[in-house]
């Protein structure tokens, strides 16, 4: 946590000023994938990998990779920003 107050280094003089709060701990702005639409992509996908079960057992098993590698992008990026 930076100093309240201006800061002075012991060896060269220099001053520093604190960063503002607002800099030290920036708001977490939303980002393109809230949770709304993170359920309504995996519920589309849902659908049509059950569409897809009705073509082929192959067709399915693309879609449910589908549906994993969403998932895994929006587990990604919750860990990313914690």
């Amino acid at each position: 946590m930076a100093p309240a107050e201006p800061w002075q280094c012991p060896q060269c003089g220099r001053s520093w000023e604190p960063f503002p709060s607002s800099v030290e701990y920036p708001e977490r702005s939303a980002g393109l994938m809230d949770d709304r639409v993170f359920v309504t992509i995996l519920i589309v996908l849902g659908a049509v990998a059950l569409g897809c079960l009705a073509i082929s057992r192959e067709a399915f098993a693309v879609a449910f990779c589908a549906i994993f590698v969403v998932a895994l992008a929006r587990g990604w990026r919750e860990f990313r920003n914690m």
